[in-house]
């Protein structure tokens, strides 16, 4: 997945990440500049604090995490992040999945610049960045799919995506199925489990759930 592949824009379920305006990064934060994006994510967490309390405190946690983050210090040797760099990029990835989720804003969270974060990003883990928000974006899809009745458009907003096409191209790519034929499938293959177990020899599934 290419990160222009990302989509531009919040979604109604989960608010975006804050984007502060007007700044590039060439080289990890400087204190001075560390202390403005924690400026930012508390102006965030103020607007959101009426509308959207998760939200505002994933904001609040996110500038708390910059306050106590380790003192500034030189670039990973051989390109590699710290855990402390790890941990934090992963977690802010996975609490903010339906936001567009820049690779400069997260770079940012861990004092790198967005050329030298990718990198390290693949060389630490062994997979993208892309990568691996494609796949924590369809990891919330499963979740969504099997758990609630939303419909295949919302899941995609809720993950982040711009639409009903876009999560349908990227399941395919990852799961190998459509989103629809997938929550059949297991939703299907659970109810023919759950029939047995009570000991039917001769189970009526509904075709709303396996499908025809």
């Amino acid at each position: 997945m290419n990160q222009e592949d990302t989509p531009a824009g919040p979604t109604p379920a989960i608010t975006s990440i804050p984007r502060p305006a007007g700044r590039s990064v060439s080289r990890p934060l400087s204190p001075g500049a560390e202390t403005d994006l924690v400026g930012d994510l508390l102006a965030e967490a103020l607007a959101l604090l009426e509308q959207d309390v998760g939200a505002a405190r994933r904001c609040i946690e996110s500038a708390r995490s910059l306050v106590r983050a380790p003192a500034y210090e030189n670039r990973p040797k051989n390109c590699r992040l710290a855990d402390w760099q790890v941990r934090r990029a992963q977690d802010f990835i996975c609490n903010n999945l339906g936001s567009n989720l820049r690779i400069d804003v997260v770079a940012r969270l861990v004092h790198l610049s967005s050329s030298y974060f990718s990198r390290a990003f693949k060389s630490t883990t062994g997979i993208s960045y892309s990568d691996f928000v494609a796949r924590a974006r369809i990891d919330l899809a499963k979740q969504l799919l099997l758990t609630t009745e939303l419909p295949i458009s919302e899941v995609a907003l809720n993950c982040g995506l711009v639409d009903q096409s876009h999560l349908t191209r990227l399941f395919n790519r990852v799961v190998g199925l459509p989103p629809n034929t997938w929550r059949r499938r297991v939703l299907g293959n659970a109810l023919v489990d759950r029939v047995i177990a009570c000991g039917s020899t001769h189970p009526i599934l509904p075709t709303h759930v396996i499908g025809r």
